[in-house]
């Protein structure tokens, strides 16, 4: 199973797409020749969890 495609405009997300190509597309269509990001959110991995991100302090 692949993973999704996420179009971002500034600070926001402007949707989540099945296909690199749909999610550029979409930008063009809404955005027109303006900066935008298109990136992959991978499926989860086996067992369905995701990968853990974030911080921890460091014990002390």
């Amino acid at each position: 199973m692949t993973g999704r495609f996420v179009l971002v405009h500034e600070d926001e997300l402007v949707g989540v797409f099945a296909t690199e190509h749909e999610a550029v597309r979409r930008g063009f269509d809404l955005l027109g020749a303006v900066p935008f990001l298109v990136r992959e959110v991978p499926a989860a991995p086996p067992g369905g969890r995701p990968a853990r991100t974030g911080t921890r302090e460091a014990p002390p």
